[in-house]
């Protein structure tokens, strides 16, 4: 792959990894003011953003040959260019499917849950709801801050972990762009992302 071109791909992975560490700040912002804001929307920005530097490099699969293989060279590419491991913790995409299948899950719900019951947000430790009437499949969107913890039907996923794994590549993009262009613009923003992880 050219130089050129590497930069396009590596530039707009860059964005998404800082769109999601944007997603990060607002989140804790929320969860600071949970009276006037919703977390959920910056939970699932933040998911949607590390979903997409998933997808640059390590691009799902297509039913067209060719552009399966096309996208599959550029993933490995992009990951050797970097250096991100294959079995790095961004390249998990579970989460984002159950959003990106949204109508089948609650399809799922329906035919299993007993009581019909449904918890569509909740924050806070999985106790705050007792009784039998309420499932762990019942609660939907249920995040607890407490251990950083999103659960989906009480199938947990690490967001601090996700965040982490973010910023990590993020690093190493900005590592490799600095090798292909090295003067001040990439510089600032290498500050600029490490200022904006910070917040």
């Amino acid at each position: 792959m050219e130089q050129d071109l590497e930069k396009t791909y590596l530039e707009q992975a860059l964005q998404d990894c800082k769109s999601c560490m944007i997603s990060t700040v607002r989140l804790n912002y929320a969860l600071a003011h949970l009276d006037n804001c919703d977390p959920f929307d910056h939970i699932m920005a933040l998911i949607h953003h590390s979903a997409a530097v998933s997808r640059m490099f390590w691009p799902p699969g297509s039913p067209n040959k060719i552009s399966k293989a096309r996208s599959k060279a550029r993933g490995d590419f992009l990951r050797n260019s970097v250096g991100v491991e294959e079995d790095h913790r961004v390249r998990q995409r579970t989460l984002r499917d159950h959003f990106e299948h949204y109508d089948e899950r609650l399809d799922e719900w329906a035919e299993s849950s007993f009581n019909k019951s449904i918890v569509l947000k909740m924050v806070g430790s999985r106790e705050l709801i007792q009784g039998p009437y309420i499932g762990d499949g019942d609660i939907i969107h249920h995040f607890n801050p407490s251990n950083c913890t999103y659960y989906f039907r009480g199938e947990p996923f690490n967001i601090q972990q996700m965040v982490d794994g973010v910023e990590d590549i993020g690093r190493k993009i900005v590592n490799r762009l600095c090798q292909i262009s090295p003067w001040n613009e990439v510089d600032i923003r290498r500050r600029a992302f490490d200022l904006q992880s910070k917040d």
